[in-house]
């Protein structure tokens, strides 16, 4: 089944944010279900105000509720207060691919909380949408949420319990409260970023108050940790995520000084029936934690002893595999199969593109040429042209899945294709399959085009026909795809849908390109930018004849609102009819993604206007570079660390850091000011066994 999570930890070090404000690029478009958590401080040595330690996120491509709209799909914009100091720590963004009601969660909202006088110790704030069950929802704001900044430049200890704070939540009307404490402080005005994420039903969340004044040096006994009663957990599937306060305002007796994690605080067992929050200062404090556990998570804690006082960088090693923060996609550099089509004419000679050259997907570059028949001239010269591509990436053949795993389709490569016919033996059986093809092209290779036929369950029959007055076509390789007949939703959410014109007889040519020879579609699914590909599906005429389609005139591409398909037979006219032929045609939304559960990558759309012909100066390529450059990278794992902090003094950025995973077995923290020593409990959050569980329709990932 498809994994339900994309999980992105990003890393910014020191002068990536030095001002007030921060575009953060992210690996591909955000879905609109998500959430971050952010994890860092300032650098330098010195003390630094909240307003200079914290940020959170102020727009996302969506402008979800209280935020602004980033200036494009891949951007979440940060801002702080003041910018005393680099900001250095991470990111993570915590993406809902489909599945929401059950493996996964809906993004209700996200609200923005203003303190807007100094001294308040209460604000509330109403989502635009409403949750369904609030006992499924954590809101994630502030310290490791969705980030807060206050704006005071003051650098005591006062300063700190500013962007501190407690989240709660309540019903009638559906509420969501941040509460700061005031005791030894003066909290001046801040404001904060809380995501409301609801989790499905396939998660058991759990939220309790812990309160109690216990703690130690090294926060190492569990007479130093206040625990609250939770229902029984299994630990290794288990996360814990807290907010809170205390009543002092140093940087190891205020809340970023406190230790939240599972169990009694220092033992752990396979299964725990509490939570515990300690500190190394025995501080009033009150903090709100709430518990997720699924079955398909995998979480492990490590309890890092107190030390390191004069590190920025702390190397954290399990006593077992952690596994990877990400895992990569397959690349644009390993492109393997496509098929081609063309999707409007600009020239009156006609013509049908060919992959080009012994290697025409070699480095992640498709080198294609328009090919035209030789019977009216013997010229292969052409004008600039756009072509259709839907390409494949990652293995030579795969499976295309739908968003319940459903195997739809397939791709591939037939060798040594010639004009009496080979048989493509297909990798799964199928009910109703549409088969297309695209030949390779190479110097020397008469003009010819590839037809599939005779197309059953299993298999069908490709061949060339001769499009010259003499000769025979040269046995070269075809490249296909297979898609069951009807609309889908793919694996990764691209719409695409497949079809047959049976007994079709229009025939545009020899420079008749007008829209009454062809017939226009109406397609199930709804679709921004339509790829549209075809090719004849029988054999009811052995000469030569290639698909074309357009936007409701010849030199226009299918758009969302107009898409018309035809044959064509270029500038033959020396025969200038042919039998009706059963048109096969697909229509793949334009984008780049995944087709299967093997994350094999599909890339689709138009080419610019540049592809001639084999007289021309062929090879046409670097033509896909743009829509496939990027590496289409997975995560699934991130981190999270509660950490005490040796001291009680200013607004230090010591007891900040960001976290991320650097290796197999090793979570990276990291800190802009070293200084004391702290001890820490973290987690490795691993997502990636979590998958899609039902047959709602998953978020496109493309870029």
């Amino acid at each position: 089944m498809p994994n339900t999570f994309r999980v992105t930890t990003y890393e910014l070090s020191a002068i990536a944010f030095s001002g007030t404000t921060i575009n953060l690029s992210l690996n591909q478009n955000l879905v609109s279900n998500y959430f971050c958590i952010i994890m860092g401080g300032a650098d330098g040595d010195t003390s630094r105000g909240p307003g200079d330690n914290h940020c959170r996120v102020i727009a996302d491509p969506f402008g979800t509720g209280s935020l602004s709209v980033s200036s494009d799909s891949d951007i979440l914009r940060l801002e702080r207060a003041s910018s005393s100091g680099d900001w250095v720590g991470t990111i993570t963004v915590v993406e809902c691919l489909g599945d929401e009601s059950v493996s996964g969660f809906t993004l209700v909202d996200v609200v923005e909380l203003t303190m807007s006088t100094t001294g308040a110790t209460t604000v509330s704030g109403n989502p635009a949408s409403s949750w369904s069950d609030i006992n499924q929802v954590i809101p994630f704001g502030g310290l490791r949420g969705g980030g807060v900044t206050g704006t005071s430049s003051s650098t005591t200890s006062a300063a700190n319990p500013a962007v501190h704070g407690r989240l709660t939540l309540s019903d009638g009307p559906q509420t969501v409260t941040w509460t700061r404490d005031q005791t030894g402080a003066t909290a001046a005005t801040a404001v904060m970023t809380v995501y409301i994420v609801e989790w499905g039903s396939d998660w058991n969340i759990q939220h309790v108050q812990v309160s109690g004044s216990a703690g130690g040096g090294g926060a190492g006994s569990t007479s130093h940790y206040n625990t609250a009663a939770i229902s029984e957990v299994t630990r290794a599937n288990t996360f814990v995520w807290g907010c809170g306060y205390t009543d002092d305002g140093g940087i190891g007796d205020s809340f970023g000084g406190t230790l939240v994690t599972l169990g009694d605080g220092v033992n752990q067992n396979a299964s725990e029936t509490s939570v515990a929050v300690g500190q190394e200062y025995a501080d009033n404090r009150v903090v709100e934690v709430y518990v997720a556990e699924n079955p398909n998570l995998t979480v492990q804690y490590i309890f890092k002893a107190d030390g390191n006082t004069n590190d920025n960088v702390i190397n954290n090693t399990s006593n077992s595999s952690l596994g990877p923060e990400t895992y990569p996609g397959s690349s644009a550099s390993s492109l393997y199969s496509g098929i081609l089509a063309m999707p409007s004419m600009d020239g009156t000679d006609g013509g049908w593109p060919c992959f080009w050259g012994t290697d025409p997907l070699a480095g992640g570059i498709a080198s294609m040429v328009v090919d035209e028949d030789t019977i009216t001239d013997s010229e292969r010269n052409h004008t600039d042209e756009e072509v259709a591509y839907l390409i494949f990436g990652g293995l030579a053949s795969g499976n295309i899945q739908n968003d319940s795993s459903t195997i739809i389709g397939e791709f591939g490569t037939v060798s040594n294709v010639d004009a009496n016919g080979v048989t493509l033996n297909y990798i799964n059986s199928y009910t109703d399959p549409v088969v297309l093809v695209t030949s390779n092209l190479q110097s020397g290779d008469p003009p010819a085009t590839p037809r599939a036929y005779s197309i059953g369950s299993s298999s069908c029959t490709v061949r060339f026909d001769l499009a010259a007055t003499s000769g025979t076509p040269s046995t070269r390789d075809c490249y296909y795809v297979i898609l069951e007949a009807g609309a889908h939703t793919l694996y990764n959410g691209t719409a695409c849908e497949a079809g047959v014109l049976s007994n079709f007889s229009g025939l545009n040519g020899n420079g008749a390109w007008d829209t009454t020879e062809m017939t226009q579609l109406s397609p199930t699914n709804s679709y921004s930018t339509p790829v549209v590909l075809g090719g004849v599906q029988t054999d009811n005429d052995s000469n030569f004849q290639a698909f074309w389609a357009n936007g409701g005139d010849s030199a226009t591409n299918p758009s969302s609102s107009a898409i018309w398909i035809g044959r064509q037979i270029a500038q033959d006219s020396v025969n200038t009819t042919r039998a009706a032929e059963d048109l096969g045609y697909i229509i793949w939304e334009a984008g780049q993604g995944f087709v299967n559960e093997s994350e094999r990558n599909f890339y689709a759309n138009y080419t610019s206007d540049i592809v001639q012909g084999p007289d021309d100066s062929p090879p046409y390529d670097n033509i896909i570079t743009a829509s496939a450059g990027t590496s289409i990278t997975l995560g699934y794992r991130f981190g999270l660390q509660y950490n005490g902090c040796n001291g009680t003094g200013t607004a230090y950025p010591r007891p900040y850091f960001g976290v991320r995973h650097s290796s197999d077995t090793n979570i990276k923290t990291f800190r802009g000011y070293n200084g004391q020593s702290f001890p820490a409990w973290i987690q490795s959050i691993d997502m990636y066994s979590i998958e899609y569980s039902s047959s709602s329709r998953r978020v496109a990932v493309c870029s």
